[in-house]
Parts: structure tokens; sequence; C-alpha cells
């Protein structure tokens, strides 16, 4: 079952990796019935442009991802409701077709590499 493409940034132990989670494929937010694309909007953005049905259906449709990402033994949740970034993957919904959520997905990935890889960073120009 294809679930998710993830990017890593891999330190030292499994503990203390990063873990990026899009879901693309598990989702599908470009063919939820009724959704209005936004041509590489954050997906946070096009989602609340939405009516109440499309919510509706993404949320039924993230709950069977998450559930099913909970089954192989990984906590995820939405990246910014996520309560803890160490012990919570980050899920950012995308679309491949649209690119919706990819600007988020970006972001997300630059925030935690200074965050959690601060010191492998240069230091910043005077």
């Amino acid at each position: 079952m294809q679930v998710w493409c993830t990017c890593i940034s891999s330190t030292a132990s499994i503990k203390a990796t990063t873990y990026l989670t899009c879901l693309a494929h598990a989702v599908q937010i470009d063919r939820l019935f009724d959704w209005k694309a936004q041509t590489d909007a954050p997906i946070q953005q096009t989602l609340n442009s939405q009516k109440d049905h499309v919510k509706r259906e993404f949320d039924e449709r993230l709950k069977q991802s998450v559930l099913n990402l909970n089954e192989q033994g990984l906590n995820v949740a939405l990246y910014w409701q996520n309560p803890d970034k160490r012990k919570y993957v980050n899920v950012v919904p995308t679309s491949a077709i649209t690119g919706e959520g990819l600007p988020d997905m970006l972001q997300l990935l630059v925030d935690l590499t200074q965050v959690r890889h601060r010191q492998c960073l240069p230091p910043a120009a005077p």
C-alpha cells in the first residue's frame, strides 16, 4: 500500500531523526468532490476556502490515513496541529497535480532544519 512520501533529515540515531510526511497519495486532496484548487497555494489557505462538505470529507480521509500510519507504529499529526514535533511525525497534505501544500512542506523542512540542525548551519553573516 503506497501511503506516503517521506523527506528525511537523518542524524545519528532513529530517535533523533526528523520526519516530514506529505500525504499526496492517501488523502488526494485534488480528488475530493467539489474541491476548488488553488495552484501552488498553502494547504491551510486552500482548505479554509473549501465548502463544509469538502472539509468533512478531507477530515474523514485524513483520519483513515492517520489510522493506517498508527497501525504501522507511527504517531502522526497535521503539521499545524502537532503537539510535539519530537514525538509526532509532521503530516503535510499535498497535491502533486496542483502543487497545493508544497509551500507548506518546503517551509516546514526549512524550519525543522533550522531548529533541529542549528549546529550544522553556517553562522549568520554580520
